[in-house]
């Protein structure tokens, strides 16, 4: 038996994340392949409550998009001006170390005392910015480690993976480019991708794909081929792993910066009410848990 249950502190989001509760937050589960599909616009965490040996039950799993996560120095490789000292922004040391400070205090506060054992983000400008986050606030206490890749993007903005070197261990990580056939001009971020296994549960290896979709600019449908395109991408990537690994405990966390309905995540799966859950269904998990 496992049990999962969606976390969403909205007392602590209130505090440091006012411009962002217009976001929604979703959430869906596979009961047959037993994968779990996490769909954040913002900030959420599962809790993977099992027999799990030296962590007591607990495997907390949150995704978190940081909105913006940049550094007050230039990178003359990307569009990164409007978040200088200079820039449309005024995007100072200061300001920059007080939004870190309260990106720490928020994943303190979705831990519940016990800091997530994985952490996804998306909308980070570079690693730097995630080892000043663990090394200069009280996270240092905890021996995170980061998985990280340089995406095309020309903002410059990335997806990571944090992970407690305590209670995941990494097998593989790499990425997986989203291609615009036709459109060369355009470039996304990368589909981040590590293999891992939880330490001291006897379970079989975890899958994790992160995630950050094309944007709604200039409109949701003139922007949604390009993230149908990340979806199909996805898929794609998500069925060879099935092919070759069958049953495989898959994660998928991100901005997908669409809704449940639309037909980018309609044909990634099936989501269905919790009360008609069969052998292929996906179910929506936001605000509850589900026990497999």
């Amino acid at each position: 038996m496992m049990y999962f249950q969606i976390l969403e502190p909205m007392n602590v989001l209130k505090n440091n994340l006012k411009d962002n509760l217009r976001k929604p937050v979703f959430s869906f589960l596979s009961s047959l392949l037993n994968y779990i599909l996490l769909l954040s616009l913002l900030c959420q965490s599962v809790d993977l409550s099992a027999q799990t040996g030296s962590l007591n039950g607990n495997f907390r799993i949150m995704f978190y998009n940081v909105e913006n996560l940049f550094d007050p120095w230039d990178d003359t490789l990307t569009m990164d001006d409007e978040f200088l000292p200079g820039g449309d922004r005024n995007w100072t040391y200061q300001r920059y170390k007080e939004k870190v400070n309260k990106l720490y205090k928020t994943i303190v506060a979705l831990g519940e005392w016990d800091a997530p054992s994985l952490i996804a983000v998306c909308e980070i400008e570079n690693k730097r910015v995630l080892k000043e986050l663990l090394q200069e606030t009280p996270l240092k206490k905890i021996d995170y480690e980061i998985v990280h890749f340089d995406s095309p993007d020309r903002r410059g903005i990335d997806v990571a993976l944090l992970y407690r070197k305590d209670r995941f261990t990494i097998l593989y990580s790499g990425k997986y480019s989203v291609i615009f056939p036709g459109d060369v001009n355009y470039a996304t971020r990368d589909i981040l991708y590590v293999k891992g296994m939880i330490n001291g549960a006897p379970s079989d290896p975890l899958h994790i794909f992160v995630n950050h979709w094309p944007s709604r600019r200039n409109g949701q449908m003139a922007s949604e081929t390009r993230r149908m395109i990340a979806s199909a991408s996805l898929t794609g990537i998500v069925d060879s792993l099935l092919l070759v690994e069958e049953g495989a405990k898959i994660i998928i966390m991100g901005d997908f910066n669409d809704q449940p309905e639309n037909k980018s995540l309609t044909n990634l799966v099936s989501a269905r009410d919790p009360g008609l859950v069969d052998s292929t269904a996906f179910v929506n998990l936001c605000g509850r848990g589900l026990e497999i």
